[in-house]
């Protein structure tokens, strides 16, 4: 059998198909990182949680003009970005589900802490990064 191949503008005949026979073992393409976007009530009070979560915050006047503090978990394995408007960005889930649970974990640690907030807008999944062996 005759076929045309074109790679990139360029064209050639084969007699042959590709020899190697295909892959029957596909591995599944990974998610490496999905990023969630969720609302709680506000006004955030950003300070408060700066102090208590101390070790695990940051929390720059000069960098972000004291608007938003970054907050990491490491067990699963979060970095939350909160907004003083209530707006909650967070990335590290390394699945789908993780990144939709990602609001309940953080207003579950935040009642931990004596800081009550509502979840007004269910996390939803605003970007994913997945890997694959092609």
């Amino acid at each position: 059998m005759r076929v045309k191949l074109c790679f990139g503008g360029n064209s050639f005949y084969s007699n042959h198909l590709s020899e190697r026979p295909p892959k029957s073992t596909k591995k599944e393409m990974q998610i490496r990182n999905a990023v969630a976007r969720f609302k709680i009530s506000s006004p955030v009070d950003l300070a408060a949680i700066n102090k208590v979560f101390k070790d695990s915050s940051v929390f720059e006047d000069a960098v972000f003009k004291k608007r938003v503090i970054i907050l990491r978990v490491v067990d699963p394995k979060y970095s939350y970005l909160i907004y003083k408007t209530g707006t909650v960005i967070c990335t590290g889930g390394n699945s789908m589900e993780h990144a939709q649970n990602s609001d309940k974990f953080l207003v579950k640690r935040l009642r931990q802490k004596n800081l009550h907030y509502k979840v007004l807008e269910e996390a939803k999944i605003v970007n994913i990064v997945a890997s694959d062996d092609l």
